[in-house]
């Protein structure tokens, strides 16, 4: 969480980030202690199903500060925060929850996630996994804390949206994505019987898989910008041989990730509306 501060306080000025509220309902402020920012150009923030704690907790506080869109889809859910204690004895560790999180409004995505402000299709749709799914899960709420910060007035992202949407019909990878969806819908909710042979379990795994087939098409090659290493990155590489190999994968699966690409169009957008 200090790390998360830290990085939120980079692009705003000052102000609280959020609250964390203990199991004796004290409440405090957290705040970005450091005047300046390091950056204050226009920021678009893409989320998911594994965006979890301290990136939801950033997210949570740039929106709120109206510092960033946030994109994608609903995030995991978990708003607490714990401390590992050891036991007696070499006996172990056991972890325990001495927090929850708020953002400054005194919301929390503790249980229900972040909705982004831009949604884009999903391939789990209906199947999402986040920490409302964990038995006896801390239940979503929300607190009244007195913060002499005027709350900036949320803005109104509606004409982005709809660009955005009109792109993503037309996209090739959406109808991947509602295909093999609307297949692993079918499959996980239909009734089969429970195989327990090798042979039964192999034929399982290939339907399985076969679903996913479709899935190479979500990897097109955009044109819309192109990725590259920063120059004195450039030179690391040059003497490690491994971390170049591990490096050109990631430059391919940037450059064919059409979720970073619909990112990319929405930040052109938005830069276009702020200047006119």
């Amino acid at each position: 969480m200090k790390q998360a501060i830290d990085l939120a306080g980079m692009f705003i000025d000052k102000g609280p980030l959020g609250i964390y509220r203990n199991h004796e309902n004290k409440k405090t402020i957290i705040k970005d202690l450091n005047r300046g920012t390091l950056f204050t150009k226009p920021l678009v923030i893409l989320i998911n199903n594994e965006s979890a704690s301290a990136s939801e907790f950033i997210t949570a506080a740039l929106r709120d500060h109206n510092r960033a869109i946030v994109v994608g889809s609903k995030t995991y859910g978990k708003g607490t925060i714990q401390q590992v204690v050891p036991l007696r004895r070499d006996a172990g560790y056991i972890k325990i929850t001495i927090e929850k999180m708020y953002g400054f409004k005194g919301d929390t995505h503790q249980g229900i996630g972040i909705q982004p402000d831009i949604e884009f299709p999903s391939l789990f749709v209906g199947l999402e996994s986040g920490e409302s799914a964990n038995e006896n899960f801390i239940k979503n709420d929300t607190i009244v804390k007195d913060i002499y910060f005027k709350i900036p007035t949320a803005k109104n992202y509606e004409n982005l949206r709809a660009k955005s949407l009109a792109r993503i019909k037309k996209s090739k990878a959406s109808k991947t994505i509602e295909k093999i969806n609307s297949d692993l819908l079918n499959y996980l909710n239909k009734e089969r019987k429970l195989a327990i042979s090798v042979k039964g379990i192999k034929e399982d795994s290939d339907k399985f898989d076969a679903i996913f087939e479709k899935s190479d098409d979500l990897e097109m090659k955009h044109e819309t910008f192109e990725v590259v290493n920063l120059e004195d990155f450039k030179e690391i590489l040059a003497y490690n041989k491994d971390k170049a190999k591990l490096n050109s994968y990631a430059i391919e699966s940037i450059q064919t990730d059409h979720e970073i690409e619909e990112t990319y169009r929405i930040i052109s957008d938005y830069i276009k509306q702020l200047s006119n």
